[in-house]
């Protein structure tokens, strides 16, 4: 009977281990339909916003080319434009985020946003963390031909709080903005997946690391109520860099951040200098 019930746990135990090593395998192979949610759009689609705007296509690799908008501000200055580079989160595409173009551009400010590979109309897929950040170099550096550094700030929201990190790590922008940002990838993937190896995850995206050699001044916005990427997250960001500037927002989830009257006022006071 003894004997019984050991080889029964044995079995359970192998068995346990088997699906646990497929479940490992099948995150790491396949962990880009975790992170990131694309939805295509064909070329044919006309973007329809109520500011202007021009659409452009940037070739990142052969036979890859990223889809771009850059938005026109309402400034009558004759001073060198300035430029808000945003990068959006995991969902969405350029078809549905003219909801925050305003927020920038009633403060005069232009606005560029360009879609990942494989979102909207732009091509390619993402199947690596370097892809991601050579691809935002390359806009960004098209960017500053335009506007020069002195004139950028660089945005990112959700999972492109971690691209636009290194981005700001890597050049030198006015200003870094980042809204409900992660510690970092491998930092959320621990709180939410414990029992999962951390070396495996191939888009680690260390924003704790980047912000550490970002020379510009920092800004965050965060909902303390966001059940995507914890309000701790920024706390701990601030705890280790106490450079950066925190501004929670009561009551807010992870989306509609820019509705909530603190966040409008802080950034009137970002952009104002």
């Amino acid at each position: 009977m003894k004997k019984g019930i050991l080889n029964y746990l044995k079995r359970t135990f192998i068995a346990l281990l088997a699906m646990y090593t497929v479940g490992c395998a099948l995150l790491y192979y396949f962990q880009e339909k975790m992170l990131f949610h694309p939805e295509s759009i064909e070329r044919s689609v006309e973007y329809s916003y109520a500011f202007d705007f021009e659409e452009k296509f940037y070739e990142v690799e052969k036979g890859v080319e990223l889809n771009t908008l850059l938005f026109s501000s309402d400034s009558t200055s004759t001073e060198p434009g300035k430029l808000i580079f945003f990068i959006h989160g995991n969902g969405g595409t350029l078809k549905t985020l003219g909801g925050i173009i305003p927020n920038f551009t009633d403060r005069g400010y232009d606005c560029f946003l360009y879609d990942y590979r494989g979102y909207g109309k732009s091509d390619g897929i993402i199947d690596s963390e370097e892809k991601l950040f050579t691809d935002a170099q390359l806009l960004y550096s098209e960017m500053k031909k335009l506007y020069g550094e002195e004139n950028i700030i660089v945005v990112g929201y959700s999972i492109g709080t971690g691209i636009a990190s290194w981005l700001a790590a890597n050049n030198s922008p006015h200003k870094l903005i980042l809204e409900a940002p992660y510690f970092s990838m491998k930092n959320l993937m621990k709180n939410k997946y414990p029992i999962v190896p951390s070396f495996l995850l191939r888009y680690p995206l260390e924003s704790d690391k980047y912000l550490k050699d970002t020379k510009c001044p920092i800004f965050i916005f965060h909902g303390d109520k966001d059940q995507s990427i914890p309000f701790s997250s920024s706390q701990k960001l601030k705890k280790l860099h106490p450079k950066i500037n925190l501004t929670p927002l009561s009551g807010v989830g992870h989306t509609g951040l820019a509705q909530h009257k603190k966040y409008q006022e802080m950034l009137s006071e970002i952009l104002s200098n």
